[in-house]
């Protein structure tokens, strides 16, 4: 009879491997053995290793499995094992360079990107990933390069056109990120970052207007995301629209009753209108959940 080890290995020969992530966080999942919890799929591919350390994409989703498991230097260990039998494996180099950037190490990781795309030119989600790390290094003017590259391959990817908006926004260049926030928008309307993203720049810089337009799609996007509800609740506030801005509040207290933002903020909203009664029981559950409040 087939052993499981033998027929992982026999599934990994015929291209069932585990998919690339698209984006940084995006979950790796193990298609032969999707049912199983990683432990036993660690013991699996472990046995297929051994039973054909040759065989190099055992290492990638070996590698992948520690990483779900949130063991990243094991799967570091795994990935650079793989890649002294391949140097050149794109797919070990990518995911290595994922895993290096998880625990902060971002100019290995830069480094990994970058050997993925000399071997595979033109790869958008090592391009996209190689952008984050360089703007999360501070190298913003080489981050638009990189997302500029992706948008030649690809003019509507609404990551690099969210990302351009992000490192725009982080040099002050606040038209430039509003521009291409509303590029992915005519594109998707429902996307999600872009709207925050764009509702944020707003805020920033005053245009309270503005964002409220914004946040209050964000709002209907998402209604269970409470940061979403809060932003919106304190644009109401910065309006003086303060029983729109208790409405939004409630809504937070309704599911997290302990949210201390919201709790001070209902204070306020009753201070502004006059009922300091209303004001001083907000402030009483704030000081029983945090004594050392002051108000």
């Amino acid at each position: 009879r087939i052993g499981r080890a033998f027929r992982c290995r026999l599934l990994l020969r015929r291209g069932r491997l585990l998919p690339n992530r698209r984006k940084p966080g995006r979950r790796n999942y193990l298609l032969p053995f999707k049912n199983l919890i990683n432990s036993r799929a660690i013991a699996e591919f472990s046995r297929a290793q051994e039973i054909d350390p040759g065989f190099v994409l055992t290492y990638n989703n070996l590698g992948t499995i520690y990483e779900q498991s949130g063991k990243y230097e094991e799967a570091i260990s795994i990935y650079r094992k793989g890649l002294q039998i391949d140097y050149n494996q794109p797919n070990l180099r990518y995911n290595l360079g994922i895993v290096l950037e998880k625990t902060g190490k971002r100019k290995e990781a830069q480094g990994e990107f970058e050997h993925t795309l000399k071997v595979k030119p033109g790869w958008v989600e090592a391009l996209n990933n190689l952008g984050v790390v360089l703007q999360k290094q501070g190298k913003q003017n080489e981050a638009i390069k990189v997302f500029k590259e992706i948008l030649k391959i690809d003019s509507g990817n609404l990551q690099a056109l969210n990302n351009l908006g992000v490192v725009y926004g982080d040099l002050g260049r606040n038209e430039e990120a509003i521009h291409f926030y509303r590029d992915a928008l005519k594109i998707d309307p429902g996307y999600f970052k872009a709207v925050s993203n764009l509702g944020a720049v707003f805020e920033g810089g005053g245009h309270y207007s503005e964002a409220l337009e914004e946040l209050e799609k964000l709002v209907k996007m998402n209604p269970e995301n409470l940061d979403a509800r809060f932003r919106l609740a304190s644009i109401y506030f910065y309006l003086e629209r303060f029983e729109e801005a208790a409405a939004q509040l409630k809504s937070i207290l309704s599911v997290d009753a302990n949210h201390k933002e919201s709790l001070r903020a209902m204070a306020r909203i009753y201070q502004k209108t006059g009922q300091q009664e209303k004001a001083e029981e907000y402030y009483r559950t704030l000081m029983d959940l945090d004594p050392d409040t002051k108000e």
